[in-house]
């Protein structure tokens, strides 16, 4: 019965903990994205046309650097492209990595590590500098060498023969916008950026000093949008690019990504997870208040010899409780070692799919507290039955 019980309070452990590891993945401040709560995103435009055919695609250059640049609360815009996979000449032949294209700023608001170099400037990318930033696994895959040793090589990209001048640490999180193997200046691109349309293909993100400066932030985009006409007034009606949070962002990423489906407000998604926390919890609770009352009831002859000596129901009931305890925080200690072994094993065989997991250790301290508690609260029922009990009832039941 300890078997049982200390396995399963260290299984719930481990789950909670995986839990909270996967969604900070998605919502915490995790390299290289150490900004996204101070972060905004403007990442779809919506465009209802004559008829009421509607279009959904990302922002352009052109809207960014007209309606999104020009922001004077922000402390600093980027704009970059999706990241996609694309075929990239090397040392030992041609293969393909994720490429995004992104400006100058795209470095201030996210900390990437260089391992070597340095990355592009926005004179670099204003002047057209063929130039790029790799990661450290695809230096060595295309020079096959220790990444260092491409700092300074030629690879061949769409055509063009661009210099390695920065080599940074795999991201270990795939992240949400930041994510690829190799960051190209958005000025050599395949891009028209001076074309005058609000679709392309880039998503934008804006940095606030404080995440109390959103509304501001928002206020000012709106007031600007809301003045601005469609360039092309003829077929479009209406347009809508708004502005939303890293946490309503990855909330439908993270929701889309385990139900397929569209997510619910953010109110309403923390509910069901606290719902779910404390159902995680509840049941080994429910199963420690029965593994306790059958242990008390294989311990009814040591009760009543205890009682026929003169022990009180008091030392009883804190006896158990103790034992309870001391249990709860042993299958504490097991849940913090099934955790680091199944994070582990996760993040090398990838089942989740670029999701890097770390152990939250606010997070399990507060789990290992509230299973102490838990474990606490169930061991007080059957603890107060057994110290009721009359000395000749218990014997007899012992008897029988």
């Amino acid at each position: 019965m300890t078997a049982v019980s200390l396995l399963g309070i260290g299984v719930t452990l481990m789950v909670l903990t995986i839990l909270v590891a996967y969604l900070e993945s998605y919502l915490g401040n995790t390299r290289p994205e150490v900004n996204r709560s101070r972060s905004l995103y403007l990442t779809k435009m919506t465009e209802k046309g004559v008829g009421n055919s509607v279009t959904t695609s990302g922002i352009s250059y052109f809207y960014y650097t007209n309606h999104v640049l020009p922001l004077q609360s922000p402390e600093a815009t980027s704009i970059f492209s999706h990241s996609a996979p694309l075929p990239v000449q090397g040392k030992l032949g041609k293969m393909r990595f994720k490429v995004k294209y992104t400006d100058a700023a795209f470095w201030q608001l996210n900390e990437f590590k260089f391992l070597f170099g340095h990355h592009f400037t926005k004179s670099d990318v204003d002047n057209d500098a063929h130039m790029v930033v790799i990661c450290s696994s695809m230096a060595r895959a295309l020079f096959d060498a220790e990444p260092g040793a491409a700092l300074g090589q030629e690879v061949v990209f769409d055509n063009k023969t661009m210099k390695v001048v920065g080599i940074v640490e795999d991201p270990l999180n795939h992240g949400m916008v930041s994510f690829s193997e190799m960051w190209v200046p958005i000025s050599l691109g395949r891009f028209d950026l001076s074309k005058p349309t609000f679709t392309g293909s880039f998503s934008a993100q804006v940095l606030a000093h404080h995440p109390s400066d959103f509304q501001e932030i928002i206020e000012e985009y709106e007031h600007k949008v809301s003045q601005v006409s469609h360039p092309d007034q003829n077929s479009i009606e209406s347009f809508n690019a708004p502005l939303v949070s890293h946490q309503q962002f990855a909330l439908k990423v993270v929701v889309y990504a385990l139900f397929n489906s569209e997510p619910p407000s953010a109110l309403t998604f923390y509910a069901v997870l606290a719902s779910l926390v404390l159902v995680i919890m509840f049941i080994p609770a429910i199963n420690l208040i029965n593994i306790n009352s059958a242990r008390i009831r294989e311990r009814l002859s040591e009760i009543g010899i205890r009682k026929a000596f003169g022990a009180s129901g008091r030392s009883l009931v804190v006896q158990f409780l103790t034992e309870n305890v001391f249990l709860c925080i042993m299958g504490g200690i097991l849940g913090l070692l099934l955790s680091l072994i199944s994070i582990h094993f996760l993040n090398d065989v990838n089942i989740l799919h670029g999701a890097y997991l770390t152990i939250n250790f606010t997070v399990l301290f507060i789990g290992f507290l509230l299973t102490v508690l838990f474990g606490l609260l169930s061991g007080i029922l059957p603890a107060f039955k057994m110290s009721r009990l009359q000395i000749v009832h218990v014997l007899k039941k012992q008897r029988s």
